[in-house]
């Protein structure tokens, strides 16, 4: 062969190769509809599980607070009776000073206001023998700092008036004794009784001669009866003899007959006479009478008229001004009003509040609808790392009040172990409304689905992939879980129960299984996002 011949042959050869490759590689770039559809069709998909959990499920309010001291009240001095002048305040409060039970809050007028532990506050002077509630706290306040009186019966007797001087000698006060006034009603009042006594006797004895004049009268009358008696029954005799002696026969003669008239016209002015006497002594028994009647009746408005200040008691006294009763002790003065030099009974003198830390937040409407005083809080405090529990004290019935905004409901908790580092800052307060009060069975709400008659049913993964149904009970739900209770078939923790559908491995997204339970919210350690600035409801 020619080597133009080979030449040929090998390109001609060549020629095809490259004609086949061409075609093998056309044939792999063309598919055919059927194809293109299945390369591009969705994955299958495969289920989504996740475990049975088992914890305590809590349904929260969140809420944001400010920490302070509470029981804020502005202080004013009640006016003593004691003290007719005025009251000039000589020492003033301390502004930011702690009181305890004891200690001297201000001076006025050169005299101490105590601060004492009570639930009434001062309303009255406490003197010698009065009687009450704010005279028992005084005795218990007085057993507390050292001064028993003993008996602590709500009278104020000498042994607490020896506790009342003790105290206030101890503390370099001088007891607050009789006033010049006091003294001067008493002395009034002793020459008041001694006059009273003396008209008394007066008026005793004016009694005793009217009565006795009232016998003499009574015998007079009884005399002049008898006496009268007996002229009435001479006269009837001396008249029966002239009617005989008128019938006789023969009758007798006309010296006779005008003897025995003569007789009966006597008998007749000795009645009449007698009469008179009784008449006479009737006057007197009654003018005695009415003698005896204005001598009791002046006994008795004597003996009944009060003495001005008679029963006045001298001694160690309180005034209604030196004495300042708190429920809870101690207490921050937290602002002074009156300087000193000033008048202290025309308004408050200082602004108080007690040593309980206080939490102020407010509520929507329907977060108020859920939490009720006495409820359990816990208190947070991010920044500074604090956790503390407390309790809600006070849910307002009404929007907009102490300082709450108009559409929002006032919201007061009460910490039990908050430090007083917190006074002043901002705090998350979540409030637990309901619980399942212990360790139940939870899953996602998803995994619950209803079946065709209606009963509630969670779908439980088995290994190979199979499922079976299991009928539940439903409880609380909050925190995107709900309780569930087996009401037909097996469930227990760490079961996979079936939440929703996703792609399989072969698409690119791996199912989804749960492998570790999420940990259930419980009421002993709750958490609050920290970036909320309203209180929201997780339910």
């Amino acid at each position: 062969m020619t080597i133009a011949r080979k030449r040929a042959l090998a390109i001609g050869l060549a020629a095809m190769v490259a004609a086949s490759a061409a075609g093998w590689i056309a044939g792999r770039q063309i598919q055919s509809p059927a194809e293109i559809a299945a390369n591009t069709a969705a994955p299958n998909a495969s289920l989504i599980s996740v475990p049975v959990e088992k914890g305590t499920l809590t349904s929260d309010v969140v809420a944001r607070g400010t920490v302070k001291y509470g029981a804020t009240q502005a202080v004013s001095l009640p006016k003593s009776a004691l003290k007719p002048g005025s009251s000039i305040l000589t020492i003033a409060p301390t502004k930011g000073a702690t009181l305890n039970e004891g200690d001297v809050a201000m001076t006025v007028s050169g005299r101490p206001v105590f601060v004492l532990q009570g639930a009434q506050p001062a309303y009255r002077d406490i003197t010698p023998g009065a009687r009450g509630t704010d005279v028992q706290q005084l005795q218990d306040a007085l057993a507390r700092l050292g001064f028993d009186p003993r008996r602590h019966d709500g009278v104020y007797d000498r042994a607490t008036e020896a506790a009342v001087a003790a105290f206030y000698q101890t503390a370099g006060w001088t007891p607050f004794g009789p006033t010049d006034e006091q003294l001067q009603s008493v002395r009034t009042a002793a020459m008041d009784s001694f006059g009273t006594a003396t008209e008394r006797a007066g008026a005793e004895e004016n009694l005793t001669t009217a009565r006795n004049g009232q016998a003499t009268a009574a015998a007079a009358a009884t005399k002049a009866a008898s006496a009268l008696n007996a002229a009435v029954q001479d006269q009837q005799a001396a008249q029966r003899q002239l009617d005989a002696a008128r019938s006789a026969d023969p009758p007798p003669s006309a010296t006779e007959v005008a003897a025995l008239e003569s007789a009966v016209v006597q008998a007749s002015g000795a009645v009449d006479v007698a009469r008179a006497e009784v008449g006479a002594a009737n006057t007197e028994i009654a003018n005695a009478a009415a003698a005896v009647g204005a001598a009791e009746r002046r006994v008795a408005t004597v003996g009944s008229r009060s003495v001005p200040g008679a029963t006045t008691k001298l001694g160690v006294q309180v005034p209604a001004d030196e004495v300042l009763f708190y429920p809870s002790l101690p207490l921050r003065i937290d602002d002074v009003t009156v300087k000193a030099g000033e008048e202290t009974t025309t308004g408050p003198v200082m602004t108080i509040s007690n040593s309980q830390l206080t939490v102020d937040g407010a509520l929507s409407a329907k977060d108020a609808k859920l939490v009720q005083d006495g409820a359990a809080v816990a208190i947070a405090e991010p920044d500074l790392g604090v956790r503390a529990t407390g309790t809600v004290t006070t849910v307002a019935d009404a929007p907009g009040t102490q300082g709450a905004d108009p559409a929002r409901f006032y919201l007061q908790v009460t910490p039990s172990d908050a430090p007083a580092s917190l006074v002043g800052t901002s705090v998350v307060l979540t409030v637990t409304v309901g619980s399942t009060q212990g360790e139940v069975l939870t899953v996602p709400v998803g995994a619950v689905s209803v079946a065709a008659d209606g009963t509630p049913r969670v779908q439980v993964q088995e290994r190979g992939g199979k499922t079976r149904n299991v009928s539940v009970t439903p409880g609380l739900s909050a925190k995107g879980l709900v309780e569930v209770a087996p009401a037909g078939g097996r469930l227990a923790a760490g079961d996979l129960v079936i939440v929703g559908k996703g792609a399989s491995a072969a698409g690119g997204t791996p199912p989804t299984t749960g492998t570790s339970p999420r940990k259930t919210t419980t009421t002993t350690s709750p958490k609050a996002k920290t970036s909320s600035t309203s209180p929201t409801t997780t339910t």
